[in-house]
């Protein structure tokens, strides 16, 4: 067999890969090493996917594609985002986590620092991986196998490993073999339209920015595999605008368009309504939506089966409602 040798495993694969046999005079002698990279070397990137920015705000490229100080190579690709630790990390596309790292704690602005990034890798739906690193030391919030979808909060921006400031890293590899990887460019959505990082400037996430707007977006087990709603049915069981409704009464609110939803209802009083909501987030466990002309926010727990109801950013949760029925998947 020539060497060097390389090979695809499945998860959990438990069996012989290479055996050293000595030579017809009996003589063995040998030195070897391995290393191994997460992915499918027949990943094939689907160059039509667009991608959300990983984060809420306003950010600026510290190093885009192409960049002279490490993005060469393997990293062609990658973006870095200049922000402060304890950024909110948001998933820029939907899949499984297959690794994370949070314990660490050196950074500096040699190679021999990249051993010691925290981060959270995710299998897309073409098999590439998406790569978010240096978060902070304790600022991974999903697990292995959770499965995420666009926007979920999966960590915290740090200053780990191979860095000389604090930003994020995001990039999108397959591996070529046990030692190298391919990198694919990107495209991002933006409140200025569909982008290719530029280095230098700064883009503005379409991920609802207002302070405190995705505080409920929480991770839940492995087992959870919810990843997208479009439509809900509930019974309202608590009175959200001071007598103008007799509960209970039931509604249902379905998504018309992007993360548009509109309510549908029948008042205790037997009178129809309807109203309109903006998706703030979703995650494997919840969705969050807001109404905007009322300041109201509902946040559904899909596990529970209930809903909850606040008035503007810092008000209480009360329990207003209970799920009838969901066509999550």
């Amino acid at each position: 067999m020539k060497l060097p040798y390389a090979r695809a495993l499945e998860g959990g694969f438990r069996q012989p890969i290479l055996k050293f046999l000595p030579n017809s005079r009996g003589q063995a002698e040998w030195e070897y090493s391995w290393d191994w990279i997460v992915g499918s070397r027949d990943a094939r990137h689907d160059d039509s996917v667009v991608y959300d920015l990983p984060y809420r705000g306003r950010y600026t490229v510290l190093q885009g594609f192409h960049g002279t100080f490490t993005h060469t190579g393997e990293n062609e690709y990658a973006v870095d985002w200049d922000m402060p630790v304890g950024t909110a990390v948001h998933a820029a596309r939907e899949g499984t986590v297959v690794a994370v790292r949070s314990t660490n704690n050196k950074a500096g602005a040699d190679e021999k620092y990249a051993e010691f990034s925290n981060f959270v890798w995710i299998r897309h739906p073409d098999g590439t991986i998406g790569s978010y690193e240096h978060l902070k030391q304790g600022g991974v919030v999903v697990k292995g196998g959770h499965v995420v979808s666009r926007k979920q909060l999966i960590g915290y921006s740090g200053n780990t490993g191979w860095t000389s400031r604090s930003h994020l890293h995001f990039s999108v590899t397959r591996p070529v073999d046990g030692v190298k990887y391919q990198s694919f460019p990107m495209r991002f959505r933006t409140t200025a339209g569909i982008i290719s990082p530029v280095e230098g400037r700064a883009y503005t996430s379409l991920i609802d920015n207002r302070p405190g707007a995705t505080e409920a977006h929480q991770p839940l087990s492995a087992k959870t595999h919810v990843v997208e709603c479009t439509r809900l049915t509930f019974r309202q069981i608590a009175d959200t605008c001071n007598n103008c409704t007799a509960p209970p009464w039931n509604g249902e609110l379905k998504r018309t368009a992007g993360d548009e939803w509109t309510g549908t209802y029948i008042d205790g009083n037997n009178r129809p309504g309807s109203t309109h909501w903006r998706l703030t987030s979703q995650s494997a466990s919840e969705v969050l939506l807001h109404d905007g002309s009322r300041d109201l926010y509902v946040r559904f727990d899909l596990p529970a089966r209930k809903g909850f109801l606040r008035r503007g950013r810092g008000g209480n949760w009360i329990n207003a409602s209970e799920i009838l029925s969901t066509d999550c998947r």
